[in-house]
C-alpha cells in the first residue's frame, strides 16, 4: 500500500498530559522513520510545528531522533523543518538545539527589539551563559526589528543560510490563506461555501469552494 501524500499528526490535545505526550511522540517517531525508509527514492517533507512543545524537555531519545532526521533524512530526499516562536528554546532544549545546528538555513519572521537582541547575543542557557545562535548576527541587530507584517497581506522575512543571506517580502495567495485558517468563524464560512457546491465529503466540492474563496476573498 502506497503511503498517502500528506500525513498530519496533531498532538495539541495531549499538551497537558506529559507522559501520554511522550509515549505518543515516541510511537510517531517510529512510524515516521518506518515511512521514510519504506519509501526509498521518494522525496518528502517533514515539518515539526510547535517544536518546543512537542520535542522540549531535553528528552534523550527525542534529541537523537532530531539529530538523525535533520542530518540523515535530507540525504534520502526528505526536507526537514522545525518551527517554534520562542528562540530561547533553540539553546535551552537539546532536541531544538540539534535541530538548529543541523539546519543550513534559518528563516526569521518579524520580531521585536527584545527578541532581536536574543538573536544577537544569544539567549541564556541553564548556567546563565549567552551563546549567539549564529555567528555574525550582530549585523542584523537593527534589521530584525524593522521587519514588518500585516496578517493576511504580507510579511517581511529574513533568511540566513550557509551561502546566501538576505530578506524578502512574502505575500500569500488566497489559497494559502484559506488552507491555513484556524478561527471558528473562518471555518464556518468555509463549510458554508462547501455546502453550496456539494458535500464536505466530496473532494470536488471542497476544491471548488477553496478556489471560489481564494478568488473572491483572498485575505
Amino acid at each position: 500500500e502506497e503511503t498517502p501524500c500528506v500525513i498530519i499528526y496533531d498532538l495539541c490535545e495531549l499538551q497537558n498530559h506529559k507522559v501520554l505526550l511522550t509515549v505518543t511522540t515516541q510511537v510517531l517517531i517510529n512510524e515516521i522513520v518506518r515511512q521514510i525508509y519504506r519509501n526509498k527514492g521518494r522525496k518528502g517533507f517533514l515539518m515539526i510545528d510547535e517544536a518546543g512543545q512537542n520535542l522540549g524537555g531535553n528528552n534523550e531519545s527525542l534529541a537523537r531522533f532530531v539529530e538523525q532526521a535533520f542530518a540523515i533524512f535530507r540525504k534520502k530526499g526528505v526536507k526537514c523543518v522545525g518551527i517554534d516562536n520562542d528562540v530561547s528554546r533553540f539553546v535551552t532544549e537539546r532536541a531544538l538545539k540539534a535541530m538548529w545546528d543541523a539546519s543550513e538555513t534559518k528563516i526569521i519572521l518579524p520580531t521585536d527589539a527584545t527578541t532581536a537582541e536574543k538573536f544577537v547575543k544569544g539567549p541564556k542557557d541553564s548556567e546563565g551563559k549567552q551563546t549567539p545562535l549564529v555567528v555574525g548576527f550582530d549585523r542584523y541587530a537593527k534589521l530584525l526589528p524593522s521587519l514588518e507584517k500585516k496578517s493576511g497581506y504580507f510579511a517581511d522575512i529574513m533568511f540566513h543560510g550557509k551561502f546566501h543571506k538576505g530578506t524578502f517580502t512574502f505575500a500569500p495567495c488566497g489559497h494559502l490563506y484559506w488552507l491555513a485558517v484556524n478561527k471558528d468563524i473562518e471555518k464556518e464560512n468555509f463549510y458554508t461555501v462547501v455546502d453550496i457546491f456539494g458535500d464536505i465529503n466530496s473532494e470536488q466540492a471542497v476544491l471548488t469552494a477553496l478556489d471560489w474563496l481564494a478568488e473572491n476573498y483572498p485575505a
